[in-house]
């Protein structure tokens, strides 16, 4: 029998938004985004992983068969160069995807638009 987990909360205080959010991997974990930074941290190590938006990718999976949903925030696609995955039950998904939205379309705005392929 799976435990049940509290569910995420999310609040923006002076341009900065935190999860507090009960990880089925980690444990309580606080995920911290002020537009530029995001950062990890929980009671396993304290400020676990620290990203700046301008090396960031985001990749959100499906739910895997025990219905959890990794977010895999790295310096690199594929997890390369360093990061962590956040993961999420189905039922906390609802209150994790907007903190992983506004992290999304932060990376997005900040990325350079691609060039034109040479002929």
């Amino acid at each position: 029998m799976q435990a049940a987990t509290a569910p995420a909360r999310s609040r923006s205080l002076a341009g900065v938004t935190d999860l507090a959010h009960d990880d089925p991997v980690l444990g309580p974990a606080i995920v911290t985004f002020d537009g530029r930074i995001l950062e990890l941290f929980t009671r396993r190590g304290g400020s676990e992983a620290r990203l700046i938006v301008g090396l960031l990718d985001v990749e959100v999976g499906e739910p895997n068969r025990k219905g959890r949903r990794e977010v895999l925030f790295s310096a690199g696609r594929g997890g390369r160069g360093g990061g962590f995955a956040l993961w999420a039950q189905e039922e906390q998904w609802a209150a994790v995807e907007p903190f992983v939205r506004e992290v999304e379309a932060t990376v997005a705005a900040a990325s350079p638009p691609s060039a034109p392929a040479a002929a």
